[in-house]
């Protein structure tokens, strides 16, 4: 009652305000619907609904509102009768004798392999269980609807420590099914598990036609009854029936999961093959069912086989002798032949970790809660290392917990170097070839992108002045003409001043002599490094200072180029270019893209999609995703040399620096397959060459700090370091 009054205070009080607005009306629909909205969440007695009805002022609601609120007050109105029976708890109905009820097409339906169906299958279900007289069902009925919805699919594999999770989160869709289905002519406590037990009335509003009991045809209806009855109803685990307990009670750990994991895995193949063995089929239906269950004349050979006696002795033979004699004479030949030595392997290798934050989902509208920082692992040495089938993941943190411990993301990365280096210290054993091999880590890599480097390691990123972690004296934003130092648009490499441990410790030395707060973080800011994470980073760890060089921090390709990179931000000012400067459209881009070329080598590329104006907003970078950018770069190559240049020379500094780009983009993936160290030289010609037309087509003001940070690539490639996080 006390928040009713409250809103409505405040609702009047707001629309005391505003009487002289011309859009008073549209503002008092807005509180209407707010205030209805809190007094359908309330019971009220006949005192407070008078209270409430005498305070509302007739001056601020017309007749139709003040009519609307009377008549929900006295629909929220519950008299003493009322009272007492809202206070009796409601009977709960035990309807799980259902399977009993379904016939040949709910069996059909419900055992549907298609993943799309089984919440329209849930609802369909609630629905025909409401006909039947359910209500309010008991907590073993909900367990019924779920299995029968979700569980009965082909291939339909759940581990016991997921069952409560999933039953908890469809519960209430399952229980506002049942409250939006028509009530019941009647309503049935218990419903029986003898369909003749059942009132023909209910029985006659679930199947008007008619209703003729069915069996499932994966599975049976007595199997069915079984995985319901043990499905676990609460944390304690206690399921429909009592002497049938999951054998793994509560959540799982450690080798109990894996166990849980293999015994259900067994379960489902077993319960594949079987589902084979009861249903017999013609050897062309099932390709290699010969070997699974051979036929009787091969069994009845195979046992003869077996007990055949030894070949020394007298009897009959179940094999026929062929004349092999070429065959016997290479195989000895074979046995007799000196094997070759095998080359040795080198077991020195080099550990690479790729770092990455993600957020599942949609990319234009990310769900930040969900998202978590990933570190996956590889090996240098590995033949395809743009495979993603070369890494493996090696740990997942929420962010939201890594932001709650002080400096949480370059300590989470330090006690990961740490402990893989002590688990690996004296070699890790691998079998290559058939032969144990004692493998030893020789150096660690870290590759991330620019904001991950800046988490890891202290640096300030682009927050700083000095934006690079590599560099000591480039500078980002406005600073174009600074002194002694280079700005990010500059392609002059060989000015470059790397910094290194020693370098990174004075840092660390001068801001730890700076007391005052203010004079700290300016220092921070113009030297480019937080002093809180240069105390727990990686860097300047002394127990990896032989292992981590701070060359080995690597800025990734993708991220630098085609993931919120310098793709998506010169197809914007490409965009912005085109719109101000010539009368092309988006709509005649995509028509020329659709018509004059066609995906190739089996890659599909949805052009609606991909040109899709809420991708390509003005005056901002394209918003694709990595992959979208890499599609939509060669048509922007594409269209502004065949259809814009021509018409349109203005635009020739704009078209000549994308075209720079996607030459960059060439060289990057041929250096992927062909050899990193090969292509550097290739690639920083080509980044030379980007860079001077991008300052020419935009000046020096509009370059990014990425613009710098993928200039160390080629440094990189050059070292034999041509790693990515893109996979191909």
């Amino acid at each position: 009652m006390a928040q009713v009054q409250k809103q409505l205070i405040a609702s009047q009080k707001f629309l005391a305000g505003l009487l002289a607005l011309p859009q008073y009306a549209e503002l008092r629909g807005k509180q209407l619907e707010r205030l209805m909205a809190v007094i359908r969440k309330v019971r009220l007695t006949v005192e407070q609904s008078g209270l409430l009805l005498a305070a509302m002022d007739s001056n601020l609601w017309d007749e139709g509102s003040i009519s609307q609120l009377k008549s929900l007050v006295a629909d929220q109105t519950v008299t003493e009768t009322n009272e007492e029976q809202a206070s009796q708890r409601v009977k709960q109905q035990d309807f799980t004798s259902l399977p009993y009820y379904l016939d040949g097409d709910w069996w059909r339906r419900l055992e549907t392999p298609v993943a799309t169906e089984r919440e329209k299958n849930c609802e369909r279900l609630c629905q025909h269980a409401a006909r039947l007289g359910l209500t309010n069902p008991t907590e073993e009925t909900y367990a019924f609807l779920y299995v029968l919805s979700f569980a009965l699919q082909p291939g339909t594999l759940i581990f016991d420590c997921e069952k409560l999770l999933l039953l908890t989160q469809w519960k209430p869709v399952m229980k506002r099914h049942l409250k939006n289905a028509a009530q019941p002519p009647l309503q049935l406590m218990i419903l029986p598990a003898n369909v003749d037990e059942c009132p023909k009335e209910l029985l006659r509003a679930a199947y008007p036609q008619g209703f003729v009991a069915a069996s499932p045809a994966q599975t049976t209806v007595e199997e069915v009854m079984r995985l319901a009855r043990t499905w676990p109803l609460r944390k304690t685990n206690v399921v429909a029936a009592a002497s049938k307990k999951s054998c793994y009670p509560g959540p799982l750990e450690g080798g109990q999961m894996v166990q849980a994991v293999a015994a259900a895995t067994v379960q489902a193949v077993a319960a594949q093959l079987v589902a084979h063995v009861s249903k017999p089929k013609n050897d062309s239906d099932v390709p290699g069912l010969k070997l699974l269950i051979p036929p009787p004349e091969q069994a009845a050979k195979e046992t003869q086989l077996a007990l055949m006696d030894k070949p020394n002795q007298a009897g009959p033979s179940a094999h026929e002798k062929v004349d092999a004699a070429g065959l016997v004479d290479a195989l000895q030949a074979d046995l007799l032949q000196e094997k070759e030595p095998k080359a040795k392997h080198n077991d020195n290798v080099l550990e690479v970790f790729a770092w990455d934050e993600a957020v599942p989902g949609n990319i234009l509208a990310p769900d930040l809660r969900r998202k978590a920082a990933l570190t996956y692992c590889s090996f240098k040495e590995m033949p395809i290392l743009w495979a993603d089938t070369c890494w493996f993941t090696l740990s997942v943190c929420r962010t939201q917990d890594l932001q709650r411990i002080p400096q949480g993301y370059p300590r989470s990365m330090t006690a990961l170097m740490e402990a893989v280096r002590e688990e690996t210290k004296d070699g890790f054993l691998v079998e290559l070839e058939g032969e144990p091999e004692l493998l030893r880590i020789k150096e660690f890599n870290i590759l991330a992108d620019a904001d991950g480097i800046r988490l890891l390691t202290g640096a300030k990123g682009f927050a700083g002045l000095k934006c690079c972690f590599r560099c000591s004296h480039v500078v980002s934003g406005a600073h174009t003409d600074l002194a002694r130092h280079e700005h990010i648009s500059s392609r002059c490499i060989d000015r470059w001043q790397l910094h290194d441990r020693e370098s990174l410790q004075s840092i660390q030395v001068h801001l730890h002599g700076l007391a005052r707060k203010t004079a700290r973080e300016k220092a921070e800011t113009q030297l480019g490094w937080n002093l809180k994470e240069m105390t727990v980073r990686v860097l300047l760890n002394a127990s990896l200072q032989d292992i981590l060089p701070l060359q080995n921090i690597l800025y990734d390709p993708m991220h630098c180029w085609a993931s919120n990179g310098l793709i998506g931000q010169e197809t914007g000012y490409w965009y912005a270019a085109l719109c101000e400067k010539t009368t092309a459209t988006l709509q005649q881009f995509k028509t020329y893209c659709k018509t004059c070329w066609n995906p190739c080598g089996g890659h599909w590329v949805d052009t609606d999609l991909l040109l899709a104006s809420k991708l390509w907003p003005q005056d901002r970078d394209f918003k694709g995703e990595a992959s979208a950018s890499l599609d939509v770069l060669p048509l922007i190559v594409a269209f502004s040399h065949e259809i814009i240049l021509p018409v349109f020379p203005c635009m020739a500094a704009e078209i000549a620096s994308i075209t720079a780009l996607y030459e960059i983009i060439c060289s990057w993936h041929a250096a992927k397959r062909t050899g990193a160290a090969a292509r550097s030289k290739e690639l920083a010609e080509c980044q030379q060459k980007h860079v001077q037309c991008f300052v020419t087509a935009y000046g020096k003001r509009a370059a990014r700090p990425k613009l710098h940070f993928s200039l160390h690539i080629a440094l990189q490639f050059e070292q034999k370091k041509g790693i990515g996080c893109l996979c191909s």
